[in-house]
């Protein structure tokens, strides 16, 4: 399976959140043979997102250490090529009224023409919008 990967994802796979559709997370796990296609500031959010949750006691120093070989076994595919779609993505981050950031999820689903895997529900919607599917679905 092939598809764009939001850092929300990557992260409720460690740090499931309370109403979490832990089935429907399971099955995106990916396998050797996926493709997952992230930005290239990917890492960066998702090393964030920990660094937050070690600060906030949310998880220990030993839980981070397990997490960061989970996520680093991601088959990545990062996408380098933001200079193609830096423009679509700010226009489709003032047309949703969402962070650039949040965009660029949506311009690389676009511009792969692949599924995005997101939990965010402000960005589901916006993807709806643009005709991008979403996993879970």
């Amino acid at each position: 399976m092939q598809y764009v990967l939001h850092s929300s994802v990557a992260v409720r796979w460690v740090l499931p959140q309370k109403g979490d559709d832990r089935v429907a997370l399971q099955k995106l796990r990916p396998t050797e043979d996926d493709i997952i296609v992230v930005p290239a500031f990917w890492s960066i959010e998702v090393t964030n997102i920990l660094l937050h949750a070690l600060r906030e006691d949310k998880i220990d120093v030993k839980q981070l250490d397990e997490y960061r070989t989970v996520l680093s076994q991601i088959p990545l595919k990062i996408d380098n090529n933001q200079k193609v779609g830096f423009f679509e993505a700010l226009d489709l981050a003032d047309h949703f009224h969402i962070s650039t950031f949040e965009a660029v999820y949506l311009e690389l689903a676009q511009r792969h023409e692949l599924p995005l895997a997101v939990m965010s529900s402000h960005l589901r919607q916006a993807a709806a919008k643009i005709s991008i599917p979403l996993l879970p679905a």
